[in-house]
């Protein structure tokens, strides 16, 4: 039974066996379960769109790289912000590339910490805006994996993202 709780995903599998199978004259038999790779299942994209009865209209899910129980949920943030996900996968541009997410809550979140790549001369003080630097994209350049996510911004620039329990990395390649 796998479940998607918003934050990733939980996978519970029931193992039955009596105790004279497992143990034997007080010595633990080996196992024969087999492990299966389920990763290739999921779904990152999975709730970043619409809902009905839900917040805003939308599932409030986002794509970005997270590790189970990880401390950073590395993920663009599309639009202005306002989707409580960060993302919604109906808007055309990416706003920033923020360090936290609160998948499924409802609510806004922080988008604290956001990193954007900009081309040209950087401003001479912060922008007020929080989407004075958003770039559009397609989702046709969008890739997103259990723990990593890449896209190519239409003005050429590519960004990947992926995540560890503790840590996170973050590589921008600007166009030539």
């Amino acid at each position: 039974l796998i479940l998607n709780l918003g934050f990733g995903l939980l996978l519970l599998v029931a193992v039955s066996c009596s105790t004279d199978q497992q143990y034997q004259n007080g010595n633990r038999s080996e196992s024969t379960e087999t492990l299966l790779n389920l990763v290739q299942y999921a779904k990152p994209m999975c709730g970043t769109g619409t809902a009905p009865n839900t917040v805003g209209g939308s599932n409030n899910t986002y794509p970005g790289a997270v590790a189970p129980f990880g401390m950073m949920q590395w993920s663009p943030d599309t639009d202005n912000g306002t989707h409580a996900g960060g993302y919604y996968d109906r808007d055309k541009t990416i706003s920033d590339f923020s360090l936290e997410h609160w998948s499924g809550t409802g609510c806004r979140y922080g988008a604290d910490f956001a990193f954007m790549p900009i081309l040209g001369q950087p401003p001479a003080s912060p922008p007020a805006a929080h989407n004075t630097f958003a770039v559009a994209f397609s989702h046709t350049n969008e890739i997103a994996k259990p723990g990593y996510y890449e896209v190519t911004l239409d003005n050429g620039t590519k960004v990947e993202l992926t995540a560890t329990t503790r840590s996170g990395f973050g590589r921008f390649t600007y166009p030539g």
